[in-house]
């Protein structure tokens, strides 16, 4: 090989040591980042499957579907109707939770009642355990004075005691209404 073609030789080797270490570097990266910023910008339906912008849209009860008030790929504002339901369901299980409500109404008032006889009956038992008490103690008296008979005092403390039974049996009553009404005697039904 003579000089000039030598020359050209090394050069032309020189070139292309430079395109494969500079420049094709270069050119790939400057083509990557150009399609990674330009790229996936848009939706695509290859094969007829939707990639992007759907929307699930499931139900919190179980109905059948009347009509349905949108077409495909139409733009909804929120609360725009999509679709309508069958009212059946529903008509039945409102009326199943009104007649519950019936009988909670009905139980909260039937509670209200009974505490408010108790409540009466309490009463009535601690005026029988005051006139009791009464007795008692004119028992007493007539027993000190060497008047009375032991029979009628025994029997007049029997009472007594019976009678303040009656009443702790009245106030575990009333607690438990009250329990049922939730603590509030005044609970709206």
């Amino acid at each position: 090989m003579n000089m000039p073609e030598k020359n050209i030789y090394t050069a032309l080797l020189w070139f292309v040591r430079l395109f494969f270490i500079v420049l094709l570097p270069i050119f790939a990266a400057t083509t990557g980042l150009y399609l990674y910023s330009h790229g996936g910008a848009i939706v695509e339906t290859e094969n007829a499957y939707v990639k992007a912008d759907i929307v699930i849209v499931s139900p919190e009860v179980s109905s059948r579907v009347t009509n349905v008030e949108v077409a495909d790929n139409q733009y909804v504002e929120k609360g725009t109707l999509l679709f309508g339901m069958e009212h059946a369901g529903y008509v039945v299980e409102k009326q199943r939770a009104n007649a519950q409500m019936a009988m909670v109404r009905t139980d909260v008032s039937s509670l209200k009642a009974e505490y408010q006889a108790a409540q009466v009956e309490k009463e009535e038992v601690k005026s029988i355990i005051a006139f009791h008490k009464k007795q008692l103690a004119r028992q007493e008296t007539l027993r000190e004075h060497g008047m009375g008979r032991a029979d009628q005092y025994d029997e007049a403390s029997h009472t007594l005691e019976l009678a303040k039974a009656r009443l702790r049996t009245l106030d575990e009553k009333a607690k438990r209404v009250l329990a049922g009404l939730l603590g509030d005697s005044r609970l709206n039904p």
